[in-house]
């Protein structure tokens, strides 16, 4: 019974950090797999994020779409973005010359990503298609 225990405890908290990234083994292949259009999930607003990396580096765009859900007015957001690899896995740092943030990438499939902040607080991402 001990021993059942002692697995029980050393496995749940392991699945609470473990990543799913069917894609993904270096931080390009991460960077490759983000670039695109994102969505929030569940959200009220309009807004897409276009992501677009160079390797392990790369930068985002902020669309405001209408009902139609053409793209409108884009913002470039002057915040440059890193991954980088770390014992709890693929992680991403949102800079302005200083880091702002550093997001861990908790799952990166070909249609769905979800951003974890430090403070534990998840952003869940769709993919939208390419027009």
């Amino acid at each position: 019974m001990h021993k059942f225990l002692f697995f029980i405890f050393a496995i749940i908290p392991f699945t609470l950090v473990s990543q799913n990234l069917i894609c993904c083994d270096s931080p390009q292949s991460v960077g490759k797999s983000l670039t695109g259009l994102w969505k929030v999930s569940d959200s009220e607003n309009n807004e897409i994020f276009k992501f677009q990396f160079d390797g392990e580096m790369g930068e985002f765009w902020i669309f405001q779409n209408d009902e139609s859900y053409e793209k409108n007015d884009s913002e470039a957001v002057n915040q440059k973005l890193e991954i980088f690899k770390t014992d709890l896995g693929f992680q991403i740092d949102w800079s302005d010359g200083k880091r702002l943030v550093t997001s861990r990438i908790k799952t990166l499939t070909s249609d769905d990503l979800i951003f974890v902040r430090g403070d534990g607080l998840e952003t869940v991402f769709m993919r939208l298609p390419e027009n």
